[in-house]
């Protein structure tokens, strides 16, 4: 049967955006149940995050020996989406994977998107690599590799599908590779729901009403975004530049920046954005805690979990929380 130039392609995509799918699917959930189990142990031990310092210095020392190659991180991904002679070694994947976890764990702060696009890339180009396709065909693969990662890892198929065509050429939509990432995407997801992951719940708001005066806000909110994202771009590349400069062996920058994570930690005596855990519930139990030490009434680990219902409920409990939580926390009381 003779099959068509626009058929061929088609099943092509298919296929190899279904392959890179459910490779990405995989690391995706192996990543995110590590990342949780990761979380659930820290926060049993919160002791752990003074151990980051050291930790920092154990990663930097395995990525000082074997992760020469990798250290480019997201930019190398890119990089090779531009160059047709350069590789995302397969190191990639799992180094960024275990160094992920093993932060999460000691209490460090690193997101999960630079992950996905990492280990999404790396893999997309082993496959490429192991089915010798061709400079174009190879490019398109990676795209469709980082938008795998990306919506598997976030369990947002479409967001994924977008964010791989627009990060491949930066400020514009790459609109060839659009069903290859959308395959992956779409593909990734569904093979990491199947494994039994679960992504984190987000709020969905109700429909709001499109005015005018709600497209000024838009506007004025999205210069804001645009313009805090500038600056802490630059201040990020500023600061690593000054860090490279000034100390100049990897481990000991990583463990003093572990360093001043516990020192900020421990000084403002708050664990909102240590790790994955979650801001809000960290946040209101260290409110109820509080709350608790005024109306006389023992915070049990049930309660740190935020099972605080029948306690606010009652008269003590509404007293202590009015005279120990802040105003603008009160409405959120029933989010984590």
């Amino acid at each position: 049967m003779n099959l068509s130039r626009g058929t061929r392609a088609l099943l092509q995509w298919l296929l190899l955006g279904g392959l890179v799918g459910v490779v990405c699917g995989v690391a995706s959930a192996v990543f995110l149940y590590l990342l949780e189990e990761a979380t659930h142990f820290r926060e049993g031990h919160p002791w752990l995050v003074y151990a980051l310092p050291v930790a920092g210095l154990v990663l930097g020392a395995v990525y000082g020996r074997w992760g020469g190659p990798i250290r480019g991180g997201n930019n190398l991904v890119l990089d090779t989406v531009h160059a047709s002679d350069a590789q995302v070694p397969v190191r990639m994947a799992p180094m960024v994977l275990v160094g992920t976890v093993l932060t999460h764990l000691f209490g460090g702060s690193a997101g999960r998107e630079g992950t996905a696009v990492q280990m999404g890339g790396s893999l997309a180009d082993l496959v490429a690599r192991r089915l010798r396709v061709g400079p174009d065909t190879r490019r398109e693969l990676l795209a469709a590799g980082i938008a795998g990662g990306f919506g598997s890892v976030f369990g947002t198929p479409v967001a994924g599908a977008v964010f791989g065509l627009e990060v491949v050429v930066v400020g514009r939509m790459g609109y060839e590779a659009l069903l290859p990432a959308l395959v992956a995407s779409v593909v990734g997801d569904l093979v990491t729901r199947g494994l039994g992951i679960h992504h984190t719940p987000y709020p969905a708001p109700g429909a709001l009403p499109l005015t005018w005066g709600v497209l000024a806000k838009w506007l004025v909110f999205a210069v804001a975004v645009a313009v805090v994202a500038v600056v802490f771009v630059e201040l990020m590349h500023r600061l690593k530049k000054l860090l490279e400069h000034r100390v100049r062996w990897l481990p000991v920058r990583m463990a003093l920046g572990g360093a001043a994570v516990v020192v900020l930690w421990a000084a403002a005596w708050r664990t909102w954005w240590r790790g994955a855990s979650g801001w809000g519930r960290t946040r209101g139990a260290s409110c109820w805690r509080r709350a608790s030490r005024v109306g006389s009434v023992r915070c049990s680990a049930r309660r740190w979990r935020g099972r605080y219902s029948g306690w606010r409920s009652s008269w003590w409990g509404a007293w202590a929380t009015r005279r120990c939580c802040p105003r603008w926390w009160r409405p959120w009381w029933g989010t984590w």
